[in-house]
């Protein structure tokens, strides 16, 4: 519900509620103003719908702030920068959820917010988001927020009105604002001001429209071209990928992220932290090394990976180029380089990242089925711990979804390769499921802690090999796992083909060897050994 701000509340401090009465005015007039803003985007990607991005990222803070029962200063901003972090989207977002950030370390002892308070809250806002973004740019939402800051902060000793304040912020991000084209080239030659910008400033105004209801609320300037020059990608062709996620008690700090994820290819790269959870923004064009190295941070949340260049000519942005590999109406979770490579090859061209210690949540999983351009699809889940939500995901879509079980990468493989084109997805379903059934996988991965699973002990370090979530071989490497959990399959089943796909724990000398060894006790069998990169594998292996 709308929270209701308290009748003649003192001007010279503000509580949480009022803290929360503001925040929602902000919030709605920031999803009043979403296409206007998202209308300002310099770039037309996938990623750029600036409006919608701030406006989900503050929707994510309030639902946070509403449900906290407090009146408490510090505690409402903290709720809202928890929240922002979580559900930030975009650059544009991750830096608000930084703004947020910034304001509730400062406001965190304080049940009200002196005017002084609110100046330093807002400075300290701009400094954590100045330090989230890898490399700042003025004219955008950085130059705002400064100059934001800045008037607070003159004005707060000789006015203790926070009304007063507000209206002096917002004065100054709107003169700010106006300058941004005089600040970055791409504005000025497409003749718009900073969406990001404007989206703040929008947030400052039904920020102060709470406190002065009285007082009019400017309007956003207006772009100066009637059809402004859309700027050609980057890169030439392509605009790259775009992902994000959350990351749990991350293994390195921020600084050391940036610097990796730099080394990688990666761009627009903006990291954000609230408590534990740190939310990483990147933008590159292979996203292989990216979202290898992400994976080995920690627990992961709510990874996106979206292809920009596909999007935008979906939407008309872009010309698509001649296809050799057709587009098939199937989204899969995937991990690992070589996999990712393997299923584009076969006609995936919407995915999830997602696996072990990365399950994708609900709204990911809907947010790829609905982007799909077709009109019914089928989604490969391709881990167990991802079937009910890829379930949820079917009866929560607006479109007919099919959802094949495939409990690992290479079920997954053999999914896809009973896919017949000439059948609806309904009937390819029902092939893809058939398939499954036929295909024995066995993984190879190392225990992390020490258990005991059944009627064996297991030491942190030891080598399991796992079938259908049963343990069919514990030893002290890889390739003697292997060999234990095998040897008894190859025996009782004529299998004719074995697949080892090398995670990243693998070796490839290894895996020779181990092949040669099962080469010469099953001359028959036909084997092959590809890359599959998969995180915390040694390998997956397919039995056919």
């Amino acid at each position: 519900m709308p929270p209701t701000t308290p009748a003649s509340p003192p001007s010279h401090q503000v509580d949480g509620r009022q803290l929360q009465a503001m925040l929602h005015a902000g919030l709605m007039l920031l999803q009043r103003r979403r296409p206007q803003i998202n209308a300002l985007n310099v770039y037309p990607v996938p990623d750029g719908d600036t409006g919608d991005n701030m406006a989900h990222t503050l929707l994510a803070a309030w639902r946070e702030v509403e449900n906290q029962n407090t009146s408490h200063a510090g505690e409402t901003l903290a709720a809202a920068a928890h929240g922002a972090l979580r559900g930030a989207r975009g650059n544009s977002g991750v830096i608000l959820s930084q703004i947020l950030r910034g304001m509730a370390h400062h406001a965190a002892p304080h049940p009200h917010l002196t005017g002084t308070h609110l100046a330093q809250a807002l400075t300290q806002g701009f400094h954590q988001a100045w330090e989230s973004v890898q490399t700042p740019v003025e004219g955008t939402i950085l130059t705002v927020m400064r100059a934001a800051a800045h008037a607070a902060q003159q004005v707060a000793p000789h006015h203790p009105s926070i009304p007063h304040l507000l209206q002096k912020v917002v004065e100054a991000a709107t003169e700010a604002l106006a300058q941004t084209p005089d600040l970055l080239a791409p504005l000025r030659q497409a003749g718009v001001v900073d969406a990001g910008a404007a989206g703040l400033v929008t947030l400052f105004q039904g920020m102060l429209q709470a406190l002065r209801p009285d007082l009019p609320i400017a309007p956003l300037p207006a772009p100066s071209l009637a059809h402004r020059p859309v700027l050609a990608p980057p890169s030439g062709q392509t605009w790259g990928y775009d992902i994000q996620c959350l990351v749990h008690h991350p293994r390195h700090d921020e600084t050391t992220i940036h610097r990796t994820l730099l080394a990688l290819g990666g761009e627009s790269i903006v990291i954000g932290r609230s408590d534990s959870v740190t939310k990483i923004h990147v933008h590159g064009s292979d996203p292989g090394p990216i979202l290898d190295y992400i994976a080995t941070l920690g627990p992961v949340e709510d990874l996106v990976v979206e292809d920009m260049t596909r999007q935008a000519q979906e939407a008309g942005w872009m010309e698509a180029p001649g296809q050799e590999t057709p587009c098939l109406p199937i989204v899969a979770v995937i991990a690992g380089q070589g996999f990712r490579q393997l299923f584009q090859s076969l006609g995936v061209c919407q995915w999830v990242e997602g696996g072990a210690t990365m399950n994708p949540s609900v709204a990911a999983l809907l947010r790829a089925v609905e982007n799909h351009p077709d009109p019914e699809v089928i989604l490969l889940p391709n881990h167990p711990h991802i079937l009910l939500a890829a379930q949820q995901t079917a009866r929560l879509a607006d479109k007919p979804v099919h959802v094949v079980p495939t409990r690992d990468l290479a079920q997954g493989v053999a999914a896809l390769l009973a896919y017949n084109p000439q059948e609806p997805p309904s009937t390819n379903a029902h092939l893809m499921q058939q398939a499954v059934e036929d295909i024995q996988t066995v993984r190879i991965t190392p225990a992390v802690r020490d258990a005991t699973f059944g009627h064996t002990s297991i030491r942190a370090g030891q080598i399991l090999a796992l079938s259908h979530g049963q343990l069919t071989g514990v030893a002290d490497s890889a390739p003697e796992a292997a060999w234990q959990a095998l040897l008894p399959l190859l025996e009782e089943e004529p299998y004719e083909t074995l697949t080892f796909y090398i995670g990243q724990q693998g070796e490839m000398a290894q895996a020779r060897a181990l092949a040669q060894r099962l080469q010469t006790r099953f001359p028959y069998l036909e084997i092959d050994i590809l890359t599959g990169h998969q995180p915390h594998d040694h390998y997956l292996i397919a039995l056919e």
